[in-house]
């Protein structure tokens, strides 16, 4: 989702070395494996009209692992669905 950029994601924004540093592999926000085709993996579950679903799943696994896992950035990715589920909620 283009736009929604989580806080400290700012390699998201052009992909590239921005002048804060060495670029760090982005885990959040468009995260290169699943922009490996021609089309983005979220953009073929929204085509199969599965988007509700896939976010609700996906922001539950991530806020139930957080302190198990990978801590805030587990509740970055939740908040990415989240901020995605009302994207598209707010486009209906």
């Amino acid at each position: 989702m283009k736009g929604i950029v989580p806080p400290g994601s700012y390699t998201a924004l052009a992909g590239h070395d921005m002048g804060f540093g060495d670029v760090k592999e982005e885990k959040v926000d468009h995260p290169a494996h699943y922009n490996a085709g021609e089309m983005e993996v979220i953009d073929v579950i929204d085509g199969l009209g599965c988007t509700e679903g896939f976010c609700v799943g996906n922001i539950i696994k991530y806020v139930s692992r957080y302190k198990h896992k990978n801590g805030v950035q587990d509740l970055e990715k939740a908040k990415w669905y989240i901020d995605y589920l009302i994207k598209k909620e707010n486009e209906k």
